[in-house]
């Protein structure tokens, strides 16, 4: 999927070429999506990307549970800072932050993540960080890989959703 901005735009007087390239692979090995940005330009432009990939959280017969996201276990394995929050949760500094390994309803989650730590999983030959969301009941693991060149930040928020938004 490609996007070619012309800069004719006031909101965002850029030239900018974007693809996105999305790739499944067999046997349940992933997912990929590649960014590439080309400013075709001769000034700087602002330009950012980020992803906000959400999970329905299910039995292996496809029931949707909603109570079960309170026995996930979600793992870090980085270490870096967390960005702290006021009672808005708007950011207002970064404490050390030393992984992740924490049963979902046992913790409240609306936190950002700045991973520093060098990553030990590679995956294409490419360093990666590795956020991971196992179900011990249905013995089942999510795992979202991101280049660390690139994307040293996680989100972690819990949405609470009836069955008609899922």
């Amino acid at each position: 999927m490609t996007y070619d901005f012309d800069g004719k735009d006031e909101g965002y007087p850029f030239l900018l070429y974007v693809d996105l390239v999305f790739r499944l692979f067999d046997n349940r090995q992933g997912f990929e999506c590649e960014v590439v940005a080309v400013n075709k330009g001769n000034e700087d432009l602002p330009f950012a990307v980020g992803w906000h990939p959400y999970w329905r959280v299910t039995k292996r017969s496809g029931q949707v549970i909603h109570d079960l996201i309170n026995t996930q276990t979600l793992q870090i394995a980085s270490t870096g800072e967390t960005f702290v929050v006021d009672d808005r949760l708007i950011p207002i500094g970064t404490a050390p932050f030393e992984g992740l390994n924490s049963v979902l309803g046992e913790t409240f989650f609306d936190t950002g993540y700045w991973l520093k730590e060098t990553p030990s999983a590679h995956r294409g030959g490419k360093p990666v960080y590795e956020t991971r969301l196992k179900n011990p009941q249905e013995g089942l693991e999510l795992v979202l890989w991101q280049e660390s060149e690139h994307y040293p930040y996680v989100q972690v928020g819990l949405l609470s959703f009836t069955s008609s938004h899922c």
